[in-house]
């Protein structure tokens, strides 16, 4: 598996794995408010960040996208994870980073489990706006 940055050509492919593990591991929001921030996400939110990704094959199995210290997406094909996609991704960014924060739906245990497991410690807990649903704020130290 390669981890390297994200190449201009393979957003389309991102925004569709980021589509369609979000409707998978957020079952409990509308899918339609993904399907809603698709264009977004492509055109404006992952131009913008520092985002690497996890390759085998010629195929994208997860990425990581990060805004300064602040994690903004992390996300590995279903069927990639539990393979260790994501903790090379995180592993990779924590190289480069001395704290890093993210914040996480309370209700995506799979994700917070797995945050908790990477060192990261919940800060507080607030509602998201857009969604409605509770998240946490949580953060990793070096």
């Amino acid at each position: 598996m390669e981890i390297r940055k994200l190449k201009r050509e393979e957003i389309p492919e991102v925004v569709e794995l980021w589509y369609q593990t979000s409707v998978v591991a957020h079952d409990f929001i509308d899918p339609t408010y993904w399907a809603q921030h698709k264009e977004v996400m492509g055109h404006v939110y992952l131009p913008k960040t520092n985002t690497i990704v996890a390759v085998e094959a010629n195929r994208i199995l997860g990425f990581v996208s990060m805004i300064d210290d602040f994690l903004a997406a992390i996300f590995v094909l279903p069927e990639s994870q539990g393979k260790g996609v994501g903790s090379s991704l995180l592993k990779t960014i924590k190289e480069n980073h001395t704290t890093i924060t993210l914040c996480v739906f309370k209700k995506n245990v799979h994700s917070l489990t797995f945050y908790q497991h990477q060192g990261f410690r919940i800060l507080s807990e607030d509602i998201d706006k857009p969604t409605g649903e509770s998240e946490y704020t949580m953060k990793w130290k070096k």
